[in-house]
């Protein structure tokens, strides 16, 4: 099968270092190991750096369609990409499209369902949003996020020097969290914009899960009853530009915006910690897709401050270190088996070979 992927394939860190991006290695590194599957890869940064902003890329991403005829586009979706530009590849009849959309809980009613009719089918991992357009008749799948266990993988020889880790952006509700573990005596130390230790590369954050007896995850949902939260209800981000505007006549959709705070979209991390073996605590704050991980057997889940102190403690006893290896292990083989974006890719590529452009509208969780 001849596939189109638009992606990332690098960023640039605070340190000026380039490093492969998320996308890369999670997205292109699995698309491209899928078995018969040849990748055309058009790297959007290169783009940007010979001048294009988002809307001369996605005519670049339409001319390239064009002239090489690919079976199946993917791409991440940008809101600032030409929207007249991807709907005239979903024109040809002999090219499927296919969008991945993150960032839901945020983007759902802001802007992504305004661009429902730009792709054959549409990948969420927000099950929320899948019932959404599933709702609206659009070609929808969806998916548990998922990690590429090539690249995270365990260390054999890394020696376990930190108890407890966290590598997150330091956000509020974060560092309210961490400060008051640090109250009941559970230090941890913590990787990431904001922090002390400040942001890390992904070949660092990986030797940091290696390092780590236990690998802490941070879900928390954003707080609604704050006053930034209820004038949001009549701004509106701007469509072409940065920046907001007063909008009172979308005050319902920003208010759904606003309400889908109490339900975070999941994210990446806890399937990237088990994929490179390690002992993940985490919290259960964001909806997905059936369970991932059996509970206390392939991960373990904590609620609230009080267990998490609780649960740390337990399993940083010496008697406890079999526990623990064994919990990774098992998380890391329920990867490999289940949440791998190679499988994902080979599922998403099965099902839209059955039907690229269905007539009656389809809508399929893929776990």
């Amino acid at each position: 099968m001849k596939i189109l992927y638009a992606g990332w394939e690098k960023i640039i860190l605070p340190s000026g270092v380039a490093e492969f991006s998320f996308e890369h290695v999670n997205f292109y590194q699995s698309l491209a190991a899928s078995p018969g599957a040849s990748v055309d890869y058009y790297k959007v940064d290169m783009a940007c750096l010979r001048g294009g902003d988002a809307k001369a890329v996605s005519r670049e991403i339409a001319a390239r369609a064009a002239a090489t005829q690919p079976d199946v586009l993917f791409l991440l979706m940008n809101h600032d990409y030409d929207r007249e530009a991807l709907r005239a590849i979903r024109r040809d009849p002999a090219i499927a499209t296919a969008a991945f959309f993150s960032d839901e809980d945020t983007d759902l009613y802001l802007r992504s369902l305004d661009w429902a009719g730009a792709f054959d089918w549409i990948v969420t991992f927000y099950p929320p949003a899948f019932e959404e357009y599933r709702r609206r008749g659009v070609n929808v799948i969806g998916i548990n996020w998922a990690a590429n266990p090539d690249f995270w993988k365990p260390a054999a020889a890394a020696k376990k020097t930190i108890d407890v880790s966290f590598i997150g952006a330091a956000k509020d509700e974060r560092k309210a969290f961490i400060k008051e573990l640090a109250a009941r005596g559970v230090a941890v130390e913590c990787y990431g914009a904001g922090w002390p230790n400040g942001p890390v590369s992904f070949e660092r954050m990986r030797e940091i899960i290696n390092r780590s007896k236990i690998c802490l995850n941070l879900g928390f949902a954003k707080p609604i009853l704050r006053p930034q939260s209820l004038a949001r209800i009549f701004i509106s981000p701007m469509q072409h530009e940065k920046g907001y505007r007063f909008d009172a006549w979308h005050a319902g959709r920003n208010l759904k915006t606003i309400l889908n705070r109490r339900r975070p979209q999941s994210r990446a991390r806890p399937f990237e910690l088990a994929a490179a073996g390690a002992f993940v605590l985490t919290n259960r704050n964001a909806p997905l897709f059936g369970e991932p991980f059996a509970p206390d057997k392939e991960m373990v889940y904590y609620d609230g401050v009080r267990d998490a102190v609780r649960k740390i403690q337990y399993y940083l006893a010496p008697a406890r270190d079999t526990d623990r290896e064994a919990i990774a292990a098992a998380a890391r083989a329920r990867v490999v088996r289940d949440h791998s974006f190679q499988k994902k890719f080979a599922d998403i590529l099965a099902l839209i070979a059955k039907d690229p452009k269905p007539k009656t509208p389809v809508a399929k969780i893929l776990t």
